[in-house]
């Protein structure tokens, strides 16, 4: 049984004025057999992103119900009418072709709703002649479950290190209703693996603030990321530095400080 998911470049959602558009660049099409799990990229022609522009026009904020691509379900498991105030239901904090110089990044992304769902993580590997990819890792079936504000996960110890200059692609699914997968919340974001930069001298820094703001001056936003959620979440510094990564990934100011101010919780997936 094969599952079918139109993935785009820029399924996370930026606001432009009063609109929540989606950016199409190049398209995947992407099938997950339960036998062998593969992929298959392709770039898209302006035929097709012209194509697709029409028969999936970028949603807008008014728009009743929201649009059924993957990552814009704008009301979320609770059928929430989204306002724009407030951010989405999911949302990737990443910029989409993110980049990392670690070999074990961690995942990060929010979620606005109390009540608790189904959640999974998948990570994927593309080749980069073929265009084919396998899945490396899915979580087990009922493992993890959303809980409101900022979530996080590290790769499960038996996930092997990534590899420098391979690009992976990582996806968050909610099950909203059980049997009902049209109803699921889904995004999803590249990130490549970058070799380590000499220049940071990240080994003669020893406050973890200090870490993260050198990352981020770097625009290795992932990097900062990945210790700012381990930083205590009241203090007005960490706050300010989340708001800064999410600014860098193209949210606007005022989700931005929402997001920051939302509590951080890790989710171990083993």
């Amino acid at each position: 049984m094969y599952r079918l998911f139109l993935l785009r470049s820029c399924v996370w959602l930026s606001i432009l004025g009063m609109g929540v558009p989606i950016l199409p660049q190049y398209s995947k099409a992407v099938e997950i057999s339960e036998g062998n799990h593969s992929v298959e990229r392709k770039k898209a022609d302006s035929t097709d992103t012209q194509t697709s522009q029409q028969d999936d026009p970028p949603p807008k904020v008014n728009d009743v119900g929201g649009s059924r691509s993957p990552g814009t379900n704008l009301e979320g498991c609770t059928n929430q009418p989204f306002t724009g105030s407030s951010p989405p239901p999911l949302i990737l904090l990443s910029s989409y072709e993110a980049i990392s110089v670690s070999a074990r990044p961690k995942f990060v992304w929010y979620f606005r709703d109390a009540q608790p769902y189904p959640l999974t993580f998948r990570l994927l590997a593309f080749d980069s002649e073929t265009g084919q990819a396998e899945l490396l890792h899915e979580s087990p079936a009922g493992q993890l479950q959303t809980r409101p504000g900022i979530g996080y996960l590290s790769l499960p110890s038996a996930v092997p290190d990534l590899q420098v200059g391979e690009e992976y692609l990582w996806q968050l699914e909610v099950l909203c209703q059980p049997g009902r997968p049209l109803k699921n919340l889904f995004v999803e974001g590249l990130i490549k693996i970058a070799p380590p930069r000499a220049s940071l001298q990240i080994e003669k820094i020893i406050d973890p603030y200090d870490l993260a703001q050198r990352y981020q001056r770097s625009q290795l936003w992932q990097d900062s990321l990945a210790i700012a959620v381990t930083l205590p979440t009241e203090e007005i510094e960490t706050q300010q530095l989340k708001q800064g990564l999410f600014q860098n990934f193209g949210l606007n100011p005022s989700w931005s400080k929402q997001i920051a101010q939302s509590p951080v919780f890790y989710l171990p997936d083993n």
